[in-house]
C-alpha cells in the first residue's frame, strides 16, 4: 500500500527542485535597504535596471521565485557598482511571485505551490523567456555588446541550460543553482561559474564540475544555505553578510578575468 507524499515531496516532485529550496522561506530583513536603481517597462516587461546607461557589459539576471526581495536588488546593485556593468532583472513571474506564507509547505499550502510551478516553473519555458527577454533588452540598451547571464535557485537552472550550444551570454553565472547536472555541464560552451551552498548535492556539483569543459569557477559555501545570495540571505547577520559580499565579489572576479 503507498503511503501519501508529504507537502514538500508533493512540490519537490512537481518543481524538480532540492529539499531545500522547497523548505526554506525567504528572509524579511529588519534592515531596510534603498535600492540604487528604478523600475522600468522595457517592451511590456517590468524590470528593475541598475548601473551606468554607459556602460558595455549587461547582466541579465533570473530571480528566484520569490522575485524582487532587497536582497536581490542589492545583489544587483552590487553587481553594478562602478560603469562596467548595467544589470537588468525581469520579473519572470507577471508580478506574481510565489508567496512567502508557502514556505515551508504545509498540507494546506502545498497544493497552492505545486500550482504555481505548474503555471511559472516550467524550465523550458524559461529558457523561451529568457531569451526573449534578451532581445527586448539589446533593442533598449544597444550600447551593451557584451552579456552575463546569472541566475539564483530556479534561475539558475535557466542560466545553465541557455549557456550551451549558441548561447547568448559571454559569461554566465549561477548562484545556488536548482537541478545541479553534469549532462547540462556537459553541454555549456562559454565560461561559467557555479557557487553552490551547503545544501546542493556535493556529488551533483562535482559531476557538474567533473563535465564543465570551459573557462569555470566551482565553488561551494558550505557554511551558507542555499538561496544566501538572494532572498533566503539572512543580511541581519554579520556571518551572512560577510559570505553574502564575498559571493559576490567572487562573481565580478570572475566576470572581471573572463570578459
Amino acid at each position: 500500500m503507498s503511503t501519501k507524499p508529504t507537502p514538500v515531496e508533493h512540490v519537490q516532485k512537481i518543481s524538480q527542485h532540492s529539499k531545500a529550496c522547497c523548505t526554506i522561506p525567504p528572509i524579511l530583513s529588519e534592515k531596510e535597504y534603498k535600492a540604487k536603481g528604478t523600475y522600468e517597462t522595457i517592451d511590456g516587461i517590468k524590470t528593475y535596471v541598475t548601473g551606468s546607461p554607459t556602460a558595455t557589459t549587461g547582466i541579465f539576471v533570473v530571480a528566484d521565485i520569490f522575485g524582487y526581495y532587497s536582497q536581490t536588488l542589492q545583489g544587483a546593485d552590487i553587481l553594478s557598482c562602478d560603469s562596467t556593468y548595467r544589470v537588468f532583472v525581469p520579473d519572470f513571474w507577471d508580478n506574481d511571485p510565489c508567496p512567502r506564507e508557502w514556505y515551508p509547505p504545509t498540507p494546506d499550502t502545498a497544493e497552492n505551490l505545486g500550482n504555481w510551478f505548474k503555471q511559472y516553473g516550467d524550465f523550458p519555458a524559461g529558457c523561451e523567456k529568457t531569451l526573449r527577454f534578451l532581445e527586448s533588452f539589446k533593442k533598449e540598451a544597444p550600447k551593451i555588446e557584451k552579456w552575463v547571464g546569472l541566475g539564483y535557485c530556479w534561475g539558475g537552472k535557466v542560466i545553465a541550460l541557455t549557456s550551451a550550444e549558441n548561447s547568448p551570454w559571454a559569461v554566465s553565472v549561477q548562484c545556488h543553482p536548482a537541478g545541479v547536472s553534469g549532462a547540462d555541464a556537459a553541454k555549456i560552451t562559454v565560461p561559467h561559474m557555479l557557487l553552490a551552498s551547503m545544501d546542493e548535492s556535493k556529488k551533483d556539483v562535482e559531476a557538474f564540475e567533473k563535465n564543465l569543459k570551459v573557462e569555470k569557477h566551482v565553488e561551494t559555501w558550505d557554511k551558507m544555505i542555499h538561496g544566501w545570495m538572494a532572498a533566503r540571505g539572512d543580511l541581519d547577520d554579520p556571518a551572512v553578510v560577510k559570505e553574502y559580499e564575498k559571493g559576490y565579489q567572487t562573481v565580478l572576479d570572475f566576470l572581471k578575468k573572463n570578459l
